[in-house]
């Protein structure tokens, strides 16, 4: 398949940030499938899961870290398990909210991006493919690009806009797995 203008545009933008195209859209794609699963878990419990968080002392820039850090090859269940112990939920909430408004501004089809995000990842609703193509009236070969470009933007969001402003002490450069080697925590550090 062909790339699309959009997506090539995209892929400029990781390549002026340095950041890793296929690592963070790895990353996003693990994070868009946990999401609902992690959302979840907190909402059964939420009683006991509100009190369990204000005796945490865990800190935004630990976790945000953590997500700067994780390794792109880990299984969603191992991912899963790892992210709950490091996030609020509220917090990864509000990365993904940030991250969102900010693939909703993009000039060339951010409403479809964001909405593509929404219907396919976020909604507790689990709507089936002809549900989301009947709801956002395009066919399918147009969802699958448009999807690949909404995911990628949202990665270029969190990764190259909300970490970077909530962490401005951290400068990284996101590398491939395939660079590191054993591919220990796809991260490198730039003085």
């Amino acid at each position: 398949m062909r790339e699309s203008k959009t997506l090539k545009n995209i892929k400029l933008l990781y390549g002026m940030s340095n950041l890793d195209y296929d690592t963070i859209f790895k990353k996003t794609k693990l994070l868009l499938t946990i999401y609902k699963s992690l959302c979840w878990k907190s909402s059964e419990r939420a009683g006991e899961f509100y009190e369990q968080l204000q005796l945490e002392s865990k800190r935004l820039d630990v976790a945000l870290e953590f997500l700067v850090e994780y390794n792109c090859e880990v299984s969603k269940d191992r991912f899963l398990g790892s992210i709950s112990s490091h996030f609020k939920t509220k917090w990864l909430v509000e990365v993904i909210d940030i991250a969102l408004s900010h693939v909703y501004d993009y000039p060339d089809n951010g409403k479809l991006h964001k909405e593509i995000i929404k219907l396919s990842y976020l909604d507790f609703f689990r709507y089936s493919e002809s549900e989301i193509l009947e709801e956002l009236n395009i066919d399918r070969s147009v969802y699958y690009a448009r999807k690949k470009e909404a995911i990628a933007l949202l990665g270029f969001a969190v990764w190259g806009m909300v970490i970077p402003k909530y962490l401005p002490k951290v400068h990284y450069k996101i590398i491939s797995c395939q660079e590191v080697g054993q591919a220990p925590d796809c991260l490198s550090e730039v003085a």
